[in-house]
């Protein structure tokens, strides 16, 4: 297992987890079984750079625990993969990545309020801002993962673990807009 970065040399997640030291796990993925959470290997990169630049069809994950949204099931892995195409949105919980390209997100953008369904089993509806250029050029676009703004979910798992708070009150969410059925504007 690789170290993540700021780690000293030779010291990786499994050891920290073995000493019983605190894991800040800063990813989260959610799939229609399961919301994941642990270290998307992104490569210093944001997430949602990386999920819309990869050419992989499989994310890998690094001290991962999958929980089943029917029941709060836990099932840990040290590291495991998950097809890109099955990801319905993901919240990365740590600034990582260029600091040149966080403070251009922030700038003023043109947003619309939008309203969304998911194609998933149970659906799931969020309501949010995007870039209207999103929008615009839906024909010839050029992500796949795009980023909601102050989202709002209904149909999300209730009182199965608390991990399903953190959807409550985020920033940003990141969406795959292909496992999206259609929106409202």
């Amino acid at each position: 297992m690789t170290p993540r970065p700021g780690f000293p040399p030779g010291l990786t997640l499994k050891h920290l987890a073995a000493q019983g030291l605190m894991i800040f796990l800063k990813d989260v993925l959610y799939t229609d079984t399961y919301l994941i959470k642990g270290h998307v290997k992104t490569g210093e990169r944001r997430l949602s750079s990386y999920l819309n630049n990869t050419r992989k069809h499989f994310v890998e994950i690094e001290e991962a625990t999958l929980l089943k949204h029917d029941g709060g099931e836990r099932i840990p892995a040290s590291r495991m993969q998950v097809n890109v195409r099955n990801i319905l949105f993901a919240h990365e919980s740590e600034d990582t990545g260029d600091e040149a390209l966080r403070n251009l997100a922030k700038q003023q953008r043109d947003e619309i309020r939008v309203t969304t369904y998911f194609s998933s089993t149970p659906p799931l509806q969020l309501s949010g801002s995007i870039d209207k250029r999103l929008v615009d050029s839906n024909t010839n676009r050029l992500h796949d993962f795009i980023v909601v703004v102050r989202p709002e979910f209904r149909g999300l798992p209730d009182n199965v673990a608390p991990e399903y708070d953190l959807f409550r009150d985020l920033e940003y969410v990141i969406v795959n807009r292909d496992r999206l059925t259609f929106f409202f504007q």
